[in-house]
């Protein structure tokens, strides 16, 4: 009897062992495809000039960098370029939704439950698809108006072609705020922001060597205010959207590929 314990006692660490190991090359082999599809090396270091042509409405950008991250932006001024959409039930990749969207560029948009329902004010199209909430965290919303308006605020809008309650808010009226957070991280980071000649910014800010990890968020607001420094870009207003693994940001140079579905995301067209 004692043997027959032994042998399955032995049987069941071999197969956590066994369990373990196969857990963790999945995820290498995930993030080594990340790496390799999303981000090759020579767009890590392709160098991306401003460009603030009135011929290209959207163009992708840097003018900040870090021995650590490569931050890339698109400005959009037309802003009835920019569409908004759900993809929590879909769950279609990135580039799919670029393909069936007729995207010039895409960008993942806010946070979302397990059960795959958007967290607080989700408005696409002018159809109210979940309502705002209360919260500490995602404190703030960003939307677009029925008149071409755009507006980065802590205050619900009362109306909007599109809107979306994310968090937390970075920065506000020019100035950047201070977080305060229990948790912290290194992730790759996606914000949305709005300048003081009514345009849109959205960035995404990633480590050279591994895409998908980026900025604590704490250092977001500071590496905001660089950007207005060595730009032109005049960002008044800007709000975190979701990061990480369930983030994408994908333009005609740079493409950032999500390890996990996105929920929703801003397609702007050509």
């Amino acid at each position: 009897m004692n043997k027959i314990l032994y042998v399955l006692a032995f049987g069941t660490v071999l197969l956590l062992i066994l369990y373990f190991v196969i857990s963790w090359q999945l995820k290498a082999k995930l993030l080594n495809k990340a790496i390799n599809n999303g981000v090759s090396q020579e767009n890590l270091s392709k160098p991306i000039n401003e460009n603030s042509s009135p011929e290209t409405p959207t163009p992708a950008t840097e003018t900040y960098e870090s021995s650590d991250y490569k931050i890339v932006w698109i400005r959009v001024r037309d802003l009835d370029r920019i569409e908004f959409f759900a993809n929590f039930n879909e769950k279609l990749d990135s580039k799919s939704l670029v393909q069936n969207n007729n995207c010039l560029h895409l960008v993942s948009g806010g946070f979302f439950t397990e059960e795959g329902k958007p967290i607080g004010l989700f408005i696409s199209n002018g159809k109210v698809i979940s309502n705002s909430i209360e919260s500490t965290l995602f404190n703030g919303y960003f939307s677009i108006s029925e008149n071409g308006t755009v507006t980065t605020s802590s205050l619900t809008p009362p109306s909007a072609r599109l809107a979306i309650q994310s968090g937390p808010i970075l920065m506000q009226n020019s100035k950047k705020i201070g977080l305060k957070l229990e948790r912290d991280e290194l992730a790759r980071r996606i914000v949305v922001a709005s300048t003081k000649n009514n345009q849109v910014v959205f960035v995404a800010m990633y480590m050279r060597t591994n895409p998908i990890l980026g900025p604590k968020l704490s250092e977001v607001p500071s590496i905001i205010e660089e950007i207005n420094k060595n730009s032109t870009l005049e960002i008044t207003d800007a709000i975190n959207l979701d990061g990480g693994s369930h983030s994408a940001f994908l333009t005609d140079i740079v493409k950032l590929t999500e390890l996990n579905s996105i929920g929703s995301f801003f397609c702007v067209k050509p």
